[in-house]
């Protein structure tokens, strides 16, 4: 994966920021899960996913399985945070996107 990679800038600004030591985990299989979700938090039960604007997501039978992914998701117990790759497309915004994870992981 290169740098451009939307989920490789997530991780190098979450590790940027002085989270290295996390237990984020790239590609997780939550369980008996049938989907892989980008990245996951295991300890703290949540997922991450970065929705690019390709490979399906814009059709309509590619936003049903992500809509069934992210209800499976919830049902299990686990949080779940979406973002797209413009959520990641800037250091200003990917600094926003850790801040904001970083909230959330502050009140599980």
């Amino acid at each position: 994966m290169g740098a451009s990679d939307p989920t490789d800038l997530f991780v190098q600004q979450w590790t940027d920021t002085g989270f290295a030591g996390s237990d984020l985990v790239r590609e997780y299989v939550l369980g008996d899960s049938p989907w892989r979700f980008d990245l996951a938090f295991p300890s703290q039960k949540l997922v991450i996913e970065i929705h690019g604007f390709g490979f399906g997501h814009q059709r309509q039978a590619g936003l049903i399985r992500d809509c069934d992914k992210i209800n499976w998701v919830a049902a299990n117990g686990w949080r779940i945070m979406v973002f797209t790759t413009a959520h990641l497309s800037s250091q200003e915004k990917r600094e926003r996107v850790v801040h904001d994870v970083c909230e959330i992981l502050s009140t599980i």
